[in-house]
């Protein structure tokens, strides 16, 4: 990945799973990783050391900033805010994984000021970049959606942060984003969410584990989404119904199970986590802002949907 035949030079924030997955895709891309920054300076070591860079620190601001072209922020959600304004004040292209907070209003703030800013950015819904997920985009276009069901049911992530209401915002937000932005991108727009759940207390419970919703789009098309984290496996489906078939998506990569529509059919699965690299790699090194499948702005939207699904499911527990 070159810019003027120059390699694009990368940092990366964050050298926990996604910090390893974006360095390996990226150096795998031919760019130049430069630095790594972890608040476990071990971890930022290890990964500068498997993926070639010769920077690692504990301290994002102690990274070369001047020196880089692009930076990935896999950080959790409730300390990306920083790390996000020193790449604005070193105009570096920005990619945070999803969420993009804890809530819509952290969002919007860091989207208003990259627009400010004119900095390429982007929010790591990888679905969006699969050949699956964009057919399905595609007969939506051409079809009119009537009804969505989707569901996720795993187990909890491992990592101590990912269910603390105060520092991802609890599984919901941190996961249960990724069906809610699929529902946005293939059938557009929702504008009313009722939910209900297991266990909720309030908006941000981090002891939410079970969420139930019924959508409605603005194409007027309706949809449920259920979601929970207490399962043995990944078991995650998506069904669209449109007034000429219906298509499935199942796995966790969201393979074509069946199609109706059109009988379009796919000859692969590709790898999600490349294609989104790749699209912000190019994007950096062109600055050409429409090759990014998710722009912060189009994340607040998913996380404005998040927080109405959270706050209605609080109000009828």
């Amino acid at each position: 990945m070159s810019e003027n035949g120059k390699r694009v030079r990368v940092g990366i924030v964050g050298c926990g799973r996604m910090g390893g997955e974006r360095a390996a895709r990226a150096a795998g891309l031919g760019a130049e990783i430069q630095g790594c920054a972890d608040s476990d300076v071990e971890r930022a070591r290890a990964l500068a050391s498997k993926a070639g860079a010769k920077i690692a620190v504990a301290d994002p601001a102690m990274l070369p900033w001047d020196q880089l072209d692009a930076v990935f922020v896999c950080t959790p959600p409730s300390v990306r805010r920083d790390v996000v304004q020193l790449a604005l004040q070193a105009r570096v292209a920005t990619m945070v994984e999803k969420p993009i907070g804890l809530r819509a209003e952290d969002g919007e703030e860091l989207a208003e000021a990259v627009a400010r800013a004119g900095i390429i950015n982007a929010v790591g819904y990888m679905n969006r970049y699969r050949e699956s997920v964009r057919l399905a985009k595609s007969l939506a276009e051409r079809h009119e959606v009537v009804a969505v069901m989707c569901h996720w049911a795993c187990k909890p992530y491992s990592v101590p942060w990912w269910g603390l209401a105060d520092q991802s915002g609890g599984a919901i937000n941190e996961q249960a984003t990724h069906v809610v932005d699929l529902c946005r991108f293939v059938a557009g727009e929702v504008t009313e969410v009722k939910a209900l759940s297991s266990g909720a207390r309030d908006a941000t419970d981090s002891a939410t584990t079970r969420i139930a919703a019924a959508l409605l789009f603005k194409s007027g098309g309706v949809g449920t989404l259920a979601y929970t984290c207490d399962a043995p496996d990944k078991f995650i489906a998506f069904e669209m119904v449109t007034r000429a078939g219906a298509l499935r998506l199942e796995g966790w990569d969201f393979a074509l199970a069946w199609n109706t529509i059109e009988g379009a059919s796919l000859p692969g699965l590709g790898d999600a986590f490349e294609a989104e690299t790749r699209a912000f790699l190019t994007a950096a090194a062109t600055k050409e802002q429409s090759l990014i499948a998710c722009s912060f702005e189009e994340a607040v939207r998913t996380q404005a949907v998040v927080d109405s699904l959270r706050a209605t499911a609080a109000a009828m527990a």
